[in-house]
């Protein structure tokens, strides 16, 4: 990637709402993300990062490797999917305070300032990453919690 300069929040957007908390489940979960992104002649999964119903941090793809996950807006930007349709269930605590952590964390590793922490619909048009996460994001920015 030769560097970051932008850290992209999303969330997984699928047709139904995913609740699976269980590791094998989840796993078998990002292989059909990674299925989906592959079918769309995606190189790898689009993401770097993903945060599971649990809290955790998945590794999806290497930083090494430019993301595909914000339409002509890939340089240089780093992807983190939560898992879920924020369209139709909320985000669990852990997600949220993971989604906190985790992004302070990217953010002071590459040395962004808090305006280069977005989400998907800041960057293009798109619901993503839906209407129970943006407000969310907006948030923690604005208090400066990530």
């Amino acid at each position: 990637m030769n560097g970051v300069a932008l850290i992209t929040f999303h969330h997984s957007g699928d047709p139904k709402p995913f609740y699976a908390t269980d590791y094998n489940e989840t796993a078998q979960h990002l292989e059909g993300v990674r299925k989906y992104h592959w079918d769309r002649n995606f190189q790898d999964i689009g993401y770097h990062y993903g945060i599971d119903r649990m809290g955790r941090v998945w590794q999806l793809r290497s930083t090494k490797y430019q993301g595909q996950h914000v339409r002509y807006n890939n340089e240089h930007n780093v992807g983190v999917v939560v898992l879920g349709n924020f369209d139709l269930q909320t985000m669990t605590t852990a997600q949220k305070q993971k989604v906190q952590q985790f992004g302070l964390a990217l953010r002071n590793y590459y040395r962004l300032p808090i305006s280069r922490i977005k989400t998907h619909q800041e960057i293009v048009s798109t619901e993503c990453p839906g209407r129970a996460m943006q407000p969310f994001m907006v948030a923690i920015r604005r208090q400066g919690l990530i």
